[in-house]
């Protein structure tokens, strides 16, 4: 019996991304079964990329928000680099329990700074500093910042400024984590001068902040 294959490097380009579509989109309907999304607010208005919110008698503009998502399961964990810019949801297996905001000190030791964590992303620092959390930066009047910006690099894998944020969630459903980043950033204007970049006791306790302002829902 004659046994026919392809030889993928024979395929021109347009229908090897076709192949390579086809094979992401079946990769994720059969071990991704379901969505995760990050929904970040100012109090009760959902944020929309450079766009002005008012918020306390001000206008907040976010310019950037990304966030690492990280799934552990039995037999593996995947990590996945949210980017307001691009798209704010992720897949999940359906039998994940929890999540984690954020790159704890077991993935920071054992990155092979590849795909989501490819120092490409300008989410890494060092490796005595591991990986920035999550990175909000805006534009307030109440900053003291040149151009009134405002900037939240929140990270740090090591004690007593842990920061990743630990989530327990449903399985078998879509989840989405809403996120009112009004705390953090009338925290940071108030306190920190409207700039925090690097770890330490300020990003940890921003960070305590942004875990308080998170609602799961279904």
């Amino acid at each position: 019996m004659m046994c026919h294959y392809w030889d993928i490097f024979s395929l021109s380009p347009k229908h090897l991304n076709l192949l390579l579509l086809i094979v992401s989109i079946l990769y994720s309907t059969f071990i991704f079964g379901r969505e995760l999304s990050l929904k970040p607010m100012i109090a009760n208005t959902p944020v929309v990329l450079h766009s002005s919110i008012v918020h306390n008698n001000d206008s907040i503009i976010i310019t950037s928000f990304k966030a690492y998502i990280v799934i552990p399961t039995l037999t593996d964990t995947f990590v996945h680099l949210l980017d307001i810019e691009d798209n704010l949801i992720c897949s999940i297996p359906d039998d994940a329990e929890s999540v984690i905001i954020g790159i704890d000190s077991m993935q920071t030791v054992k990155t092979n700074f590849s795909g989501a964590l490819d120092p490409i992303h300008g989410m890494f620092w060092t490796w005595n500093s591991g990986y920035i959390n999550v990175k909000i930066e805006g534009i307030s009047q109440r900053s003291m910042q040149r151009n009134h910006i405002f900037q939240m690099h929140l990270g740090g894998f090591t004690a007593p400024h842990q920061v990743s944020i630990p989530l327990r969630i449903p399985r078998n459903t879509p989840i989405k984590l809403s996120i009112d980043i009004a705390p953090c950033i009338d925290a940071v204007l108030s306190n920190y001068q409207g700039t925090v970049m690097s770890p330490g006791k300020h990003a940890h306790e921003l960070m305590r902040i942004l875990q308080r302002s998170i609602t799961i829902e279904q």
